[in-house]
């Protein structure tokens, strides 16, 4: 299902939504009123307290209390992200959500609407300044706003979400619904903690038309784990529902995955089957959700072979990071519930932290690190032209504060980040080649590292 923008309405394209009636306007208008005023009350509190109610989340893990993998999975369950930090981005703040929403229609030589949905735990800023400063002419961006350090049930805003609608009218703020946080409270059900969330929203100025929540990180059990599955299920109809009388929103989800260079899959595939093959999940999600973001995190070792070129790499990471989508299509009709979900909501969420152990990314150069992403974005455009998923759909991890990175560098790879996808989701007909330069040439997508190896176990999951 090809993600158009003028056929998406909900509050990534900024049409009005297709059959609403007068009172349906009317909620929206009191619900967004409704923020407007919390979210005022809230910055009069912090203004009178001295604090800006979004403590800075220095050592702040990026997700927390993920169950670990009932199926024995390798180097399944838990986090992968054991970095913390904090990000904020430039600006006055304190914007009216309106100024600039809805914004004016895509250029009319857009064929899809494409959706640029970072995952952020440690600070958003250099990469959301960034997109505003050279935006892709066809692209939504869907600005990950962590939760906060002290509170893990909570959204952080209203300032931080005031500061992502400035950025432009195609900005969104996305706020975190931690998993691991909210599985710590014991005295709500699933349904009721999903639409706890949506007030607290509410509350923290999120626009009900306009941003959006998204889970992270969906355990590992999910996979295996009949009980985890119907929590989820019972937690994103809340999220989607809301409390009583608001606008139902249908969200993100971010499932944890598994290492690029995993060699063992006799657990883990099997698993992935029996869970792609329960049509009621999936017949839920896509009621409710509406992207699905699988943590596939390209490890560099595992895609830049010296030698090999920009196509041959391509095929190698769409083979992993495409893996979930392409074995639901293998399984045919057993698994035709979740393929027709993940064929208009399946993104990958991809690599782009730096200077990360848990990425694998420590020892690569800004110019190693560059071209890492680069093709990546390449193979994940390629991808679209003859798959049915992911569209135009894509998302990244990012780091804000790398160590021993200086300023002008995080600013670079932001920057490329962002003139990558400028170039490859634009209007002008270009090729996904032009996610390695402008002219389609493949200068930003030389990927080449001592010592990397191909992982051909992927390509595995091209048959059920």
């Amino acid at each position: 299902m090809r993600d158009r923008g003028v056929t998406h309405t909900r509050y990534g394209g900024g049409e009005a939504r297709a059959g609403m009636t007068l009172a349906d306007h009317s909620q929206v208008l009191r619900q967004t009123t409704k923020a407007k005023i919390l979210g005022a009350l809230a910055l009069l509190a912090t203004a009178c307290s001295g604090n800006d109610g979004e403590l800075p989340t220095e050592a702040q893990p990026g997700v927390g209390g993920a169950t670990s993998s009932a199926g024995g999975e390798p180097g399944g369950g838990g986090s992968t992200h054991a970095d913390g930090g904090a990000g904020g981005i430039g600006g006055s703040g304190g914007s009216d959500p309106t100024d600039n929403w809805p914004p004016p229609p895509l250029p009319a030589g857009c064929p899809y609407n494409a959706r640029i949905l970072p995952y952020d735990p440690i600070g958003w800023s250099h990469l959301a300044n960034a997109f505003a400063a050279d935006p892709a002419p066809c692209a939504d961006y869907y600005i990950h706003l962590p939760a906060l350090a002290n509170e893990k049930t909570s959204p952080r805003g209203p300032k931080a979400v005031d500061e992502v609608h400035a950025l432009g009218g195609r900005f969104h703020a996305v706020a975190e619904f931690h998993w691991g946080g909210w599985s710590q409270v014991t005295t709500m059900t699933w349904l009721e903690r999903g639409k706890a969330f949506r007030e607290k929203m509410i509350e923290r100025g999120y626009h009900p038309e306009r941003d959006t929540w998204a889970i992270n990180e969906l355990p590992s059990s999910v996979r295996s784990n009949a009980e985890v599955r119907q929590a989820v299920r019972d937690v994103v109809k809340g999220l989607y529902s809301g409390p009583e009388g608001s606008i139902p929103m249908d969200g993100i989800v971010w499932v944890i995955g598994m290492p690029t260079d995993l060699e063992n899959f006799s657990v883990y595939k099997p698993n992935m089957k029996d869970w792609l093959s329960e049509a009621p999940f999936w017949n839920d999600m896509k009621k409710y959700v509406r992207w699905w973001g699988q943590e596939v995190y390209t490890d560099p070792y595992s895609v830049c072979v010296s030698g090999s070129s920009p196509g041959t790499q391509a095929e190698h990471i769409n083979d992993f990071v495409m893996h979930p989508a392409k074995l639901a299509v293998a399984g045919g009709e057993a698994t035709f519930a979740a393929r027709s979900f993940f064929d208009g909501a399946y993104f990958p969420l991809m690599n782009a932290a730096w200077k990360s152990e848990v990425y694998d990314t420590t020892s690569l150069t800004l110019d190693q690190m560059k071209h890492h992403v680069s093709t990546q974005i390449y193979a994940a455009r390629l991808w679209s032209n003859d798959h049915a998923y992911p569209d135009w759909r894509t998302g990244f991890a990012w780091k804000s504060n790398p160590p021993g990175a200086t300023e002008a560098q995080i600013q670079e790879l932001a920057a490329r980040i962002a003139r990558a996808v400028r170039y490859a989701y634009s209007d002008d007909g270009a090729g996904a080649s032009t996610a390695c330069s402008p002219s389609g040439a493949y200068t930003w997508c030389d990927c080449s590292l001592g010592g990397a190896e191909f992982n051909d176990g992927w390509s595995t999951f091209e048959s059920w």
